[in-house]
């Protein structure tokens, strides 16, 4: 059915990206590799929206460019320049989840072993630094490959997990987390019991009882299963809050979080939408969903803000002046004169945007009856996601990007203008220099285009495709997708037909595009 030269695609995007660039730093594969290593890993696609199209190809160009080759293995990087906040290798643990999940769609991604081992064998205490999801990644990444990927460190993952408890776990049953050390300073809802710390630790628990039940373990599998339950239904009572139809944060006065927090402290933030990325939300609570368009919710022109505008104290700051105010109005101390680059109380932040979406399209995939939001939706978040990945040129035209945070009504990317305001390379080199964000790998959007919008979801039982493009787009094409050592391709022409394949064997066809279930 295919008549798109798919590999051409991804010849024109690589030469276009390369001599767009300025390759500041070069890790273990450089631009001018950079054409045979990805022609020979990843899935290529073809699409009528030419802005996702053009940030698939952009993103599996950036990814590899975070690829580092050391003395203990690749590890993969989330900036290109060395920060003071980083680790060994100049690794940060925060979005270890997101280069797992996005990795896993490569063909030949043994690096991801090397990655996986250097966290729980030489990464160690840094593994805890931030929060984040990496047991489930890795469990993700094990049934993409239909393996025994990660049943050797079984042991580390639990004790790993019982470390997190010893240090994190309060009195109500729930991990508290600094919002800085979940990856967003300067929150509105600020540290306490938030959905984000509580629903990694469900995801994680729930990835370690089933590594445990593969290698054998009952007894650990029985014990994570039952703290993962009694830790989603603490979650389903404590952060679902009724009156705003919303999961939130119940801030913390000092170490102690209040059921009664303060109004300032009550809002609405992207991080709510957690519990569906990660299989914790109660159904019938998908109302939620409705703040994404709502102009007072989170909707912008670029990408969603990370707080509700409603909020008063919603911000958009570029002065240091301004960002002290907004701390002296919540009783905070200021943050110095210079103010800080990085914040999470409004604009809009790919790592929280891509989270969502992949919230978003699991509520989709799971066909329950609801009128709040449609793949559609979808479709347009993605789409406006994939515009955001530009940066437009002071001497005029383009290009291709993805940095730290941006103005949602405006695109401009907050953090790097921030840091050239303080002086460009002078001031903030202790930071990473204003160019620290270039290449950002703190969020993904290749998984946002293969598991959300091809719905490509396997299990260890079967593979489901459940597609989100329209049967209105004239055509959608994915090839060399490698799901449990086999070939899968996608294709649809509104003219012929929608197939699904494995190994050159139309296995699914139907006039649009629906759901599939096929067993191994």
């Amino acid at each position: 059915m295919n008549t798109i030269n798919t590999q051409r695609l991804l010849e024109e995007y690589v030469d276009l990206f390369n001599r767009q660039d300025e390759e500041n730093v070069v890790q273990a594969i450089p631009n001018a590799a950079a054409l045979d290593w990805l022609g020979s890993r990843i899935p290529r696609v073809s699409l009528p929206d030419p802005a996702i199209e053009r940030t698939y190809y952009f993103r599996w160009w950036t990814y590899r460019k975070h690829l580092k080759r050391t003395p203990e293995g690749f590890v993969i990087t989330e900036f290109h320049p060395d920060v003071s906040w980083a680790g060994k290798y100049n690794t940060i643990p925060c979005a270890a989840g997101h280069h797992v999940r996005e990795g896993r769609w490569l063909r030949d991604n043994a690096f991801l072993d090397d990655y996986i081992h250097f966290w729980y064998q030489d990464g160690g205490e840094h593994l805890r630094s931030y929060s984040n999801w990496l047991e489930s990644a890795v469990e993700a990444l094990a049934i993409l490959r239909g393996d025994d990927t990660g049943l050797d460190l079984t042991d580390a993952f639990a004790n790993n997990l019982r470390m997190w408890e010893n240090r994190q776990l309060g009195d109500q049953g729930l991990f508290w987390s600094s919002d800085n050390r979940d990856g967003s300073e300067f929150s509105v809802s600020g540290p306490g019991l938030r959905p984000t710390m509580n629903c990694y630790q469900y995801a994680n628990r729930m990835a370690v009882a089933g590594f445990a039940r593969r290698s054998g373990n009952a007894a650990l599998a029985e014990d994570m299963d039952k703290q993962a339950r009694a830790l989603r239904q603490k979650i389903n009572t404590l952060l679902w809050n009724e009156e705003m139809r919303f999961y939130v944060a119940l801030p913390q006065s000092q170490t102690h979080a209040s059921p009664n927090p303060s109004p300032l402290r009550q809002v609405r933030e992207l991080f709510g939408y957690l519990p569906w990325m990660f299989g914790v939300a109660e159904p019938g609570r998908s109302d939620a969903f409705r703040q994404l368009l709502d102009p007072e919710g989170f909707r912008g022109a670029y990408g969603p803000t990370t707080a509700e505008r409603r909020h008063p104290c919603f911000g958009l700051f570029y002065t240091g002046d301004a960002l002290n105010a907004w701390n002296a109005s919540r009783g905070d101390p200021p943050t110095g004169p210079l103010g800080h680059e990085c914040l999470w109380n409004g604009p809009s932040w790919p790592f929280a945007t891509s989270m969502m979406l992949t919230a978003l399209a699991n509520l989709l995939a799971t066909g329950e009856e609801q009128q709040n939001i449609h793949s559609i939706d979808y479709l347009m978040l993605l789409s406006q996601y994939a515009a955001s990945h530009i940066r437009h040129l002071e001497h005029g035209g383009c290009v291709s990007w993805i940095d730290e945070n941006l103005h949602p009504d405006t695109g401009d990317w907050i953090s790097r203008t921030r840091l050239m305001n303080w002086g460009g390379e002078r001031f903030p080199k202790s930071k990473g220099g204003y160019e620290r964000g270039k290449d950002y790998n703190h969020s993904c959007f290749c998984d946002l285009v293969l598991e959300g919008l091809f719905g490509v979801r396997p299990d260890w039982e079967a593979l489901s495709v459940t597609p989100l493009f329209p049967a209105e787009w004239p055509y959608a094409v994915l090839e060399d997708v490698s799901v449990h050592g086999q070939n899968l391709c996608v294709y649809y022409r509104k003219q012929e037909g929608y197939q699904v394949l494995l190994n050159g064997k139309i296995v699914y066809s139907a006039a649009t595009p629906s759901p599939c279930r096929i067993p191994w």
